[in-house]
């Protein structure tokens, strides 16, 4: 009689075994979802670069650091960005907040930044396997101007950075900021 229950168990198991397998299987063989392109900007960054003197920034230096993690809900990334040194523009060290992430309804990725000395800003993002572009155009002193930020990953610890403004309607642009990011071993 225990030989019985014995091989009985184990014809239990293996059915429920067999069951559960291919719903595993299934969702390991599912295609990654929209946000799993914003993983590379994960960890921990530190960044060294350079503003230019353009009509909205000043030269200078430009260091610091930005964490990157995927937020619980896995809704979004959000990046806390310090700088290390006073910016040449407002002689303070930002301290700003990006947020990234996938609008279904407009099958797009979307890029936030909230910033500590100007207004927030919102943009498109495009992803093109190592390399992010986004867009956006905000209005200083009446006048609009378009911007453009290029990320792209020449490895998978090495993050390059530069930051583009046209105040001619995107005839011409001008780099505003370079950095080149670096991942911190973990």
């Amino acid at each position: 009689m225990r030989k019985c229950a014995n091989v009985l168990m184990g014809a239990i198991a293996l059915l429920t075994t067999a069951a559960v397998m291919p719903s595993a299987l299934a969702a390991d063989s599912q295609p990654p979802g929209p946000l799993e392109k914003l993983r590379p900007m994960q960890g921990h960054w530190t960044y060294s670069g350079q503003f230019y003197e353009t009509a909205n920034s000043h030269a200078g230096p430009s260091r610091g650091a930005m964490d990157c993690n995927l937020m619980p809900n896995k809704g979004y990334l959000s990046c806390d960005i310090l700088s290390s040194i006073p910016e040449a523009d407002t002689g303070i060290r930002a301290n700003d907040l990006s947020l990234f992430s996938y609008s279904p309804s407009e099958k797009s990725y979307l890029h936030f930044v909230i910033f500590d000395s100007v207004s927030p800003l919102g943009e498109r993002l495009t992803i093109d396997g190592n390399r992010w572009v986004s867009h956006s155009e905000l209005t200083v002193k009446g006048k609009t101007i378009m911007l453009r930020d290029f990320f792209v990953f020449s490895s998978a610890d090495k993050l390059d950075q530069t930051s583009q403004i046209s105040i001619d309607n995107g005839r011409t642009w001008l780099t505003r900021w370079h950095a080149i990011a670096v991942r911190a071993a973990t």
